[in-house]
């Protein structure tokens, strides 16, 4: 059997963030979401979603640029994202309210689920690639690993009784 290393998450944050945003995004992103010269992307303005509030999470959060807006924090201690919350609370009511207008106006919202579905696979690429420990294919339109059955299968897990979902096909 191999020898497991004992990885820290900030260690792997700094490990695969730089990597998987440089290089990974571009390859998966929609043209509309990333925008052009001739055609703005799918937010004028910086959304940052926030894991772990201590020092460089608050940092992060006071230099955020004046048409930015945090809209997701995440800490293991519960009193920091609180804290957190309570500081920020008027612009996450913003969010929420865009939301509720957009379902009254049909209009697109700001978080549009595009945008957070594919925030999602992100982080879900990243996780695959940790644990396989190697470089995979992405094919964005098919939302699958190309040649590789071991990585697809790391895409879905089993569900239990009462949580399955129908097959569609």
């Amino acid at each position: 059997m191999g020898r497991h290393q004992r990885i820290t998450r900030r260690s792997f944050l700094r490990r695969s963030s730089t990597a998987a945003a440089a290089t990974a995004a571009p390859l998966f992103l929609p043209r509309d979401v990333l925008g052009s010269a001739a055609t703005p992307g799918a937010n004028e303005r910086i959304v940052l979603a926030i894991i772990g509030m201590g020092e460089r999470g608050n940092q992060m959060l006071h230099n955020i640029p004046p048409a930015g807006r945090v809209a997701a924090v995440c800490d293991a201690d519960a009193r920091r994202t609180a804290a957190c919350i309570k500081r920020h609370q008027a612009d996450w009511q913003g969010h929420v309210q865009n939301w509720l207008d957009c379902i009254k106006t049909r209009a697109k919202p700001t978080a549009d689920v595009e945008i957070g579905h594919r925030t999602a696979t992100v982080c879900q690429l990243l996780v695959i690639t940790r644990q396989l420990g190697r470089r995979l294919h992405w094919d964005p339109q098919g939302e699958v690993f190309v040649g590789d059955d071991e990585a697809n299968k790391l895409l879905d897990r089993p569900r239990r009784d009462g949580w399955k979902l129908p097959d569609l096909s």
